[in-house]
């Protein structure tokens, strides 16, 4: 059995030169449904999974996307192959493997000429009735970049964990906690040589539902932009508040606060 989905989409950066609005393709695969057994195949562009559980407990994107799609850590969608599962029959249990070829929504020529191949493993557990644990790992393997203090190509490729947990009782309340962690090989220049980064995030929020169709939440992000010790001055904090009133089932009505604070810059 077979199933498709095809989505067009358009935003404030699809407005063309002429200031006509620009359409972008965001989602266009093809789902074989049990292949074997539960195992379903799908391929064309399609979710990554990296923060799909998460951001179906935060539940206010239309306000901020949650921490790895904020700081642009993974991107929503790929070009690739993945092959889903439920372990155990109700779905309390997922797994998801993926190849792509981490083009996100850029354009596939230009991104199978830089030779970019990504595998990204997803893992799904619903502990308890509204509890959710999700594990998602990354591995993307980029073209040599050239090393101008060596004289040599060297490795630029990128492996991201994360890892997320979170509880969620419809309109009443939910909590939220994610943190992430990335290497990106040779991507730092420090003290006449190459470096490896790590980026490093942490996220927690919270929300509270004072009536069926009212709720208050807030929300803390930390990042770092590299947590080596020879990098100084790029983390920050990142915080939400407001409220958020539901007139109809895909109706918000929000007032809210964003506030970003940064480190503070060495000798100054």
């Amino acid at each position: 059995m077979f199933s498709a989905r095809f989505k067009i989409e358009t935003d404030n950066k699809s407005t063309l030169k002429d200031d006509r609005i620009g359409f972008y393709l965001k989602d266009a695969y093809l789902i074989v449904l049990s292949v074997y057994d539960r195992i379903d195949a799908i391929i064309g562009i399609q979710p990554t999974m990296a923060f799909e559980v998460s951001e179906s407990i935060w539940g206010n994107r239309f306000v901020e996307k949650t921490i790895m799609g904020l700081r642009g850590i993974q991107s929503s969608r790929d070009f690739g192959v993945s092959l889903k599962t439920r372990i155990d029959h109700a779905g309390n249990y997922k797994f998801c493997l993926m190849y792509g070829n981490n083009s996100g929504l850029k354009n596939e020529f230009e991104m199978n000429l830089l030779g970019i191949k990504v595998i990204r493993f997803f893992f799904f557990m619903s502990l308890l009735k509204n509890l959710s644990l999700s594990l998602f790992a990354n591995y993307s393997d980029a073209k040599k970049i050239y090393n101008s203090y060596s004289g040599s190509f060297v490795k630029n490729n990128t492996s991201t964990s994360a890892f997320f947990i979170g509880y969620k009782e419809r309109n009443n309340y939910s909590l939220g906690f994610e943190r992430f962690l990335s290497l990106k090989q040779n991507d730092f220049r420090k003290n006449g040589k190459l470096q490896n980064r790590f980026l490093f995030g942490i996220s927690t929020f919270c929300e509270y539902f004072i009536f069926k169709n009212l709720s208050l939440f807030l929300r803390a992000d930390y990042f770092d932009l590299n947590i080596n010790k020879t990098s100084k001055s790029d983390s920050r904090y990142f915080y939400v508040a407001g409220c958020k009133y539901i007139a109809d089932e895909k109706v918000f009505f929000s007032v809210n606060a964003l506030a970003e604070t940064y480190e503070k810059i060495q000798n100054r």
